[in-house]
Protein backbone atom coordinates (compact mmCIF):
# COMPACT_ATOMS: atom_id res chain seq x y z
CA UNK A 1 0.00 0.00 0.00
CA UNK A 2 2.51 2.70 0.97
CA UNK A 3 4.82 1.46 -2.23
CA UNK A 4 0.94 2.49 -4.29
CA UNK A 5 0.92 6.09 -2.78
CA UNK A 6 4.41 6.75 -3.68
CA UNK A 7 3.45 5.87 -7.14
CA UNK A 8 0.02 7.68 -6.55
CA UNK A 9 1.71 10.74 -5.27
CA UNK A 10 4.85 11.12 -6.92
CA UNK A 11 7.04 10.81 -4.24
CA UNK A 12 10.02 8.94 -5.27
CA UNK A 13 11.20 6.12 -2.90
CA UNK A 14 14.66 6.08 -1.59
CA UNK A 15 15.78 2.60 -3.52
CA UNK A 16 16.51 3.45 -7.20
CA UNK A 17 16.82 -0.28 -8.64
CA UNK A 18 20.04 -0.73 -10.80
CA UNK A 19 19.65 -1.00 -14.85
CA UNK A 20 22.03 -0.95 -17.56
CA UNK A 21 21.79 0.18 -21.04
CA UNK A 22 22.40 -1.86 -24.19
CA UNK A 23 23.41 -0.25 -27.51
CA UNK A 24 23.07 -2.57 -30.18
CA UNK A 25 25.12 -1.10 -33.09
CA UNK A 26 25.10 -2.53 -36.65
CA UNK A 27 24.76 -2.22 -40.31
CA UNK A 28 25.81 1.20 -40.79
CA UNK A 29 26.93 -0.07 -44.39
CA UNK A 30 29.74 2.74 -44.10
CA UNK A 31 30.99 3.73 -48.04
CA UNK A 32 27.48 2.96 -49.07
CA UNK A 33 26.10 5.37 -51.73
CA UNK A 34 22.10 5.79 -52.26
CA UNK A 35 20.60 8.23 -54.16
CA UNK A 36 17.09 8.99 -52.93
CA UNK A 37 15.72 9.21 -56.60
CA UNK A 38 16.44 5.30 -57.10
CA UNK A 39 14.47 4.67 -54.39
CA UNK A 40 11.10 6.49 -55.38
CA UNK A 41 12.16 8.54 -52.32
CA UNK A 42 10.78 5.88 -50.07
CA UNK A 43 14.52 5.70 -48.43
CA UNK A 44 16.28 8.86 -48.63
CA UNK A 45 19.94 10.15 -49.58
CA UNK A 46 22.85 7.99 -47.72
CA UNK A 47 26.51 9.03 -47.90
CA UNK A 48 29.15 8.70 -45.35
CA UNK A 49 28.63 12.40 -43.71
CA UNK A 50 24.36 11.53 -43.32
CA UNK A 51 25.44 8.28 -41.79
CA UNK A 52 27.48 10.13 -39.24
CA UNK A 53 25.10 12.56 -38.25
CA UNK A 54 22.90 9.97 -38.15
CA UNK A 55 24.35 8.04 -35.64
CA UNK A 56 25.27 11.09 -33.59
CA UNK A 57 21.41 11.98 -33.80
CA UNK A 58 20.68 8.36 -32.47
CA UNK A 59 23.57 8.92 -29.20
CA UNK A 60 21.72 12.53 -28.56
CA UNK A 61 18.75 10.92 -28.22
CA UNK A 62 19.33 7.99 -25.82
CA UNK A 63 21.47 9.95 -23.40
CA UNK A 64 19.08 12.36 -22.97
CA UNK A 65 16.34 9.42 -22.45
CA UNK A 66 19.13 7.94 -20.00
CA UNK A 67 19.66 11.33 -18.06
CA UNK A 68 15.62 11.24 -17.54
CA UNK A 69 15.85 7.44 -16.67
CA UNK A 70 18.11 7.96 -13.69
CA UNK A 71 15.90 10.03 -11.98
CA UNK A 72 13.77 5.97 -11.36
CA UNK A 73 16.65 4.32 -11.98
CA UNK A 74 20.60 3.54 -10.89
CA UNK A 75 21.83 3.79 -14.46
CA UNK A 76 25.94 3.81 -14.79
CA UNK A 77 26.62 0.59 -17.18
CA UNK A 78 26.30 0.73 -20.96
CA UNK A 79 27.02 -1.93 -23.27
CA UNK A 80 27.70 -1.81 -26.90
CA UNK A 81 26.85 -5.08 -29.28
CA UNK A 82 28.63 -4.33 -31.74
CA UNK A 83 27.24 -7.24 -34.55
CA UNK A 84 28.86 -6.39 -37.77
CA UNK A 85 28.47 -4.72 -41.76
CA UNK A 86 29.69 -1.57 -40.30
CA UNK A 87 31.25 -1.00 -43.89
CA UNK A 88 29.71 -1.67 -47.23
CA UNK A 89 32.45 -3.89 -48.86
CA UNK A 90 33.44 -4.33 -52.23
CA UNK A 91 31.52 -7.87 -52.70
CA UNK A 92 28.34 -5.93 -53.74
CA UNK A 93 28.05 -3.45 -56.89
CA UNK A 94 31.68 -1.99 -55.24
CA UNK A 95 31.62 0.38 -58.48
CA UNK A 96 28.85 2.46 -56.53
CA UNK A 97 30.59 3.26 -53.59
CA UNK A 98 31.36 6.19 -52.04
CA UNK A 99 35.00 5.14 -51.69
CA UNK A 100 37.68 2.24 -51.69
CA UNK A 101 36.82 -0.20 -49.06
CA UNK A 102 40.31 0.80 -47.19
CA UNK A 103 38.71 4.33 -46.74
CA UNK A 104 35.56 2.44 -45.29
CA UNK A 105 37.67 1.05 -42.83
CA UNK A 106 39.35 3.64 -41.34
CA UNK A 107 35.85 6.00 -41.49
CA UNK A 108 33.74 3.08 -39.86
CA UNK A 109 36.62 2.76 -37.45
CA UNK A 110 36.93 6.43 -36.08
CA UNK A 111 32.57 6.63 -36.01
CA UNK A 112 32.65 4.12 -34.24
CA UNK A 113 35.33 5.15 -31.77
CA UNK A 114 33.68 8.59 -31.48
CA UNK A 115 30.33 6.70 -30.80
CA UNK A 116 31.87 4.97 -27.70
CA UNK A 117 33.77 8.10 -26.49
CA UNK A 118 30.39 10.00 -26.07
CA UNK A 119 28.79 7.49 -24.52
CA UNK A 120 32.30 7.03 -21.97
CA UNK A 121 31.95 10.60 -21.04
CA UNK A 122 27.88 9.61 -20.40
CA UNK A 123 28.60 6.14 -18.33
CA UNK A 124 30.39 5.31 -15.76
CA UNK A 125 31.06 2.01 -17.53
CA UNK A 126 31.21 1.15 -20.90
CA UNK A 127 31.69 -2.27 -22.17
CA UNK A 128 31.80 -3.04 -25.97
CA UNK A 129 31.19 -6.75 -27.39
CA UNK A 130 31.53 -6.90 -30.98
CA UNK A 131 31.47 -9.59 -33.32
CA UNK A 132 33.25 -9.68 -36.55
CA UNK A 133 31.72 -12.15 -38.24
CA UNK A 134 29.28 -11.08 -41.07
CA UNK A 135 28.76 -10.87 -45.06
CA UNK A 136 29.67 -7.20 -45.99
CA UNK A 137 32.54 -7.58 -44.53
CA UNK A 138 34.02 -10.64 -45.42
CA UNK A 139 37.36 -11.02 -47.70
CA UNK A 140 36.11 -14.38 -49.27
CA UNK A 141 33.67 -13.09 -52.26
CA UNK A 142 32.32 -17.21 -51.33
CA UNK A 143 30.89 -17.27 -47.64
CA UNK A 144 33.20 -19.62 -45.83
CA UNK A 145 33.00 -21.45 -42.25
CA UNK A 146 36.38 -21.72 -41.34
CA UNK A 147 37.97 -18.93 -40.08
CA UNK A 148 35.55 -17.18 -40.79
CA UNK A 149 35.58 -14.21 -38.17
CA UNK A 150 39.17 -13.25 -38.54
CA UNK A 151 39.24 -12.77 -42.51
CA UNK A 152 37.18 -10.42 -42.45
CA UNK A 153 37.65 -5.89 -42.32
CA UNK A 154 35.80 -5.46 -39.07
CA UNK A 155 38.66 -6.75 -37.43
CA UNK A 156 40.84 -4.17 -38.55
CA UNK A 157 37.33 -1.56 -37.79
CA UNK A 158 37.16 -2.52 -34.12
CA UNK A 159 41.23 -2.03 -33.82
CA UNK A 160 40.95 1.32 -34.83
CA UNK A 161 37.89 1.71 -32.59
CA UNK A 162 39.51 0.07 -29.78
CA UNK A 163 42.86 2.19 -29.50
CA UNK A 164 40.16 5.72 -28.85
CA UNK A 165 38.84 3.80 -25.38
CA UNK A 166 40.56 4.94 -22.55
CA UNK A 167 40.52 1.37 -21.10
CA UNK A 168 41.47 -0.58 -23.80
CA UNK A 169 40.32 -3.61 -21.81
CA UNK A 170 36.62 -2.90 -22.02
CA UNK A 171 36.99 -3.71 -25.72
CA UNK A 172 35.74 -7.39 -26.26
CA UNK A 173 36.05 -9.05 -29.49
CA UNK A 174 34.52 -12.48 -30.19
CA UNK A 175 37.09 -15.34 -31.59
CA UNK A 176 33.94 -16.81 -32.59
CA UNK A 177 30.78 -16.24 -35.10
CA UNK A 178 28.71 -15.88 -31.96
CA UNK A 179 29.16 -14.57 -28.71
CA UNK A 180 27.49 -14.47 -25.21
CA UNK A 181 26.71 -11.39 -23.39
CA UNK A 182 25.83 -11.30 -19.50
CA UNK A 183 24.34 -8.83 -18.92
CA UNK A 184 22.47 -7.91 -15.18
CA UNK A 185 22.55 -11.82 -14.97
CA UNK A 186 20.64 -12.42 -17.73
CA UNK A 187 22.51 -13.47 -21.17
CA UNK A 188 22.09 -12.72 -24.34
CA UNK A 189 23.52 -14.86 -27.56
CA UNK A 190 24.55 -12.07 -30.01
CA UNK A 191 25.37 -12.73 -34.00
CA UNK A 192 25.41 -11.30 -37.04
CA UNK A 193 22.15 -12.92 -38.11
CA UNK A 194 23.69 -13.30 -42.31
CA UNK A 195 23.73 -17.26 -41.89
CA UNK A 196 19.53 -17.41 -40.98
CA UNK A 197 18.31 -17.83 -44.32
CA UNK A 198 15.99 -15.78 -45.92
CA UNK A 199 14.21 -13.64 -48.72
CA UNK A 200 11.53 -10.81 -49.76
CA UNK A 201 11.74 -9.95 -45.94
CA UNK A 202 12.65 -10.65 -42.64
CA UNK A 203 12.58 -14.92 -41.52
CA UNK A 204 10.76 -14.44 -38.08
CA UNK A 205 9.94 -18.10 -38.40
CA UNK A 206 13.53 -18.74 -39.42
CA UNK A 207 14.70 -16.58 -36.60
CA UNK A 208 12.50 -18.79 -34.13
CA UNK A 209 13.60 -21.67 -35.50
CA UNK A 210 17.31 -20.79 -34.94
CA UNK A 211 16.52 -20.37 -31.73
CA UNK A 212 15.25 -23.94 -31.00
CA UNK A 213 18.27 -25.06 -32.96
CA UNK A 214 20.72 -22.87 -30.42
CA UNK A 215 18.67 -24.54 -27.71
CA UNK A 216 18.60 -28.44 -28.39
CA UNK A 217 22.56 -28.14 -29.13
CA UNK A 218 23.70 -26.61 -26.09
CA UNK A 219 21.08 -28.51 -24.02
CA UNK A 220 23.04 -31.68 -25.34
CA UNK A 221 26.61 -30.32 -25.16
CA UNK A 222 27.61 -29.26 -21.71
CA UNK A 223 30.29 -26.70 -23.04
CA UNK A 224 28.20 -24.19 -24.58
CA UNK A 225 26.77 -22.13 -22.57
CA UNK A 226 23.40 -21.54 -22.39
CA UNK A 227 21.22 -18.55 -23.44
CA UNK A 228 17.97 -16.27 -22.34
CA UNK A 229 17.67 -13.94 -25.81
CA UNK A 230 19.03 -13.20 -28.75
CA UNK A 231 20.41 -10.55 -30.45
CA UNK A 232 21.07 -10.46 -34.28
CA UNK A 233 21.43 -7.38 -37.14
CA UNK A 234 21.74 -8.03 -41.02
CA UNK A 235 17.58 -7.90 -41.76
CA UNK A 236 17.60 -3.94 -41.03
CA UNK A 237 14.25 -3.91 -39.68
CA UNK A 238 13.91 -3.36 -35.80
CA UNK A 239 12.42 -5.79 -33.79
CA UNK A 240 11.42 -7.56 -30.37
CA UNK A 241 9.61 -10.69 -30.62
CA UNK A 242 9.47 -13.34 -28.48
CA UNK A 243 13.30 -13.82 -27.29
CA UNK A 244 14.84 -11.88 -29.72
CA UNK A 245 15.87 -8.38 -31.07
CA UNK A 246 16.75 -7.44 -34.74
CA UNK A 247 18.44 -4.07 -34.80
CA UNK A 248 17.74 -1.79 -37.64
CA UNK A 249 20.60 -0.32 -40.17
CA UNK A 250 22.09 3.58 -40.87
CA UNK A 251 20.96 3.30 -44.44
CA UNK A 252 17.21 2.55 -44.52
CA UNK A 253 15.83 1.28 -47.71
CA UNK A 254 18.87 0.59 -50.04
CA UNK A 255 17.98 0.03 -54.28
CA UNK A 256 17.66 -4.01 -53.04
CA UNK A 257 15.42 -3.06 -50.37
CA UNK A 258 13.10 -1.20 -52.77
CA UNK A 259 13.49 -3.80 -55.58
CA UNK A 260 12.50 -6.16 -52.83
CA UNK A 261 9.39 -4.11 -51.83
CA UNK A 262 10.92 -3.59 -48.67
CA UNK A 263 10.59 -0.48 -46.61
CA UNK A 264 12.62 0.43 -43.30
CA UNK A 265 12.89 3.71 -41.87
CA UNK A 266 16.70 3.37 -40.78
CA UNK A 267 17.18 2.99 -36.61
CA UNK A 268 19.37 1.34 -34.22
CA UNK A 269 17.92 0.01 -31.01
CA UNK A 270 18.51 -0.02 -27.56
CA UNK A 271 17.22 -1.26 -24.50
CA UNK A 272 17.65 -1.79 -20.77
CA UNK A 273 17.99 -5.04 -18.48
CA UNK A 274 16.88 -5.38 -15.32
CA UNK A 275 16.78 -7.58 -12.23
CA UNK A 276 13.80 -8.96 -14.24
CA UNK A 277 14.94 -9.04 -17.34
CA UNK A 278 15.29 -6.67 -20.52
CA UNK A 279 12.59 -3.95 -20.80
CA UNK A 280 12.11 -0.43 -22.26
CA UNK A 281 12.97 -1.72 -26.25
CA UNK A 282 13.38 1.35 -28.28
CA UNK A 283 14.14 1.67 -32.12
CA UNK A 284 15.36 5.02 -32.37
CA UNK A 285 14.41 6.60 -35.99
CA UNK A 286 17.16 8.59 -36.95
CA UNK A 287 15.48 9.45 -40.51
CA UNK A 288 15.07 12.95 -39.42
CA UNK A 289 18.67 13.57 -38.54
CA UNK A 290 19.97 17.51 -39.14
CA UNK A 291 23.01 17.92 -41.20
CA UNK A 292 26.22 18.25 -39.11
CA UNK A 293 25.94 21.87 -40.72
CA UNK A 294 22.27 22.39 -38.52
CA UNK A 295 23.72 21.77 -35.52
CA UNK A 296 24.53 24.86 -33.06
CA UNK A 297 27.14 23.05 -31.79
CA UNK A 298 29.54 20.22 -33.19
CA UNK A 299 29.08 16.52 -32.33
CA UNK A 300 30.92 16.40 -28.61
Amino acid sequence: REKLERAFTGKRCGHRPEVDQVFVWSDWHGGDKITASEVESLGAEVNFQILSDRLHFHIDGALKHAHHLRAGFNLRTAHVLALGDFIHGELHESDANEFPITEQVVRAGHLLGEGVQRLQGAFDNVQVHAIRADNHGRLDPKPRSKSKDIRNWNHVVYEIARQTMSDQKDFHVSPSTETIVTIQGWRFLCFHGDTIRSWGGVPYNAIDAAIQKECQRRMFDSSLNHFDYMVLGHFHVPAFVNRYFVNGSLTGTTEYDYQCKRWAQPAQITFLVGQHGPFAFTPWDVSKAPRLADYAEPHP
